[in-house]
């Protein structure tokens, strides 16, 4: 319970760093194209680790790597991501690209698989593929503790049972004497 709870709390708040992130990455692109925002939030996230961001206007890939990678730096998400750029256009992905570490990128093949948007827009996908494990890594002190605890728990109980057994052992042989005598 304690480590799921912590878990919880470390995806709710990395769901929200994302959440800032992304949020900023589009106000930079509204900011730059001179366009206004949407009155509804224009990022929507389709999966726990896949968010799409709304932008209405043509999208420059190098631009938009450049904010992801600055917005990310900026919340302290040093995560691996991909991100993928859909034209309304032609209604394709028309440009993919995994960061890893924020080190080394390389382009994916090009896809139709960014889910559509209820309307005509311009927009970005950025799936998170290890999410699960970042998480885990960044709750090092509760695994620890956790597993820690539970050995001392172990040997606790262990120990328990060779003193409950020594103790029968004992009056057994108590017994006997007692008997023989």
């Amino acid at each position: 319970f304690w480590v799921k709870r912590a878990y919880d709390i470390r995806e709710h708040e990395f769901n929200d760093n994302i959440s800032t992130a992304l949020s900023n990455v589009s106000d930079d692109f509204f900011r730059i194209n001179k366009n206004t925002p949407p009155s509804e939030s224009p990022i929507k996230q389709f999966d726990s680790n896949y968010y799409l961001v709304m932008v209405n206007s043509p999208i420059d890939a190098n631009l938009l790597d450049y904010l992801l990678k600055k917005e990310f730096k900026k919340q302290n998400l040093f995560i691996d991501f991909e991100y993928g750029i859909y034209d309304c256009d032609t209604e394709v992905m028309v440009y993919g690209e995994s960061i890893h570490n924020q080190l080394i990128s390389s382009p994916i093949q090009q896809s139709t698989e960014l889910p559509v948007w209820g309307e005509e827009n311009y927009y970005f996908g950025v799936l998170f593929p290890s999410k699960t494990g970042y998480i885990i890594n960044n709750m090092g002190t509760w695994v620890f503790t956790s597993i820690l605890m539970l050995v001392l728990t172990g040997f606790f109980v262990y120990a328990l049972v060779v003193i409950l057994k020594q103790r029968r052992l004992s009056e057994i042989q108590k017994d006997f004497i007692n008997n023989m005598t």
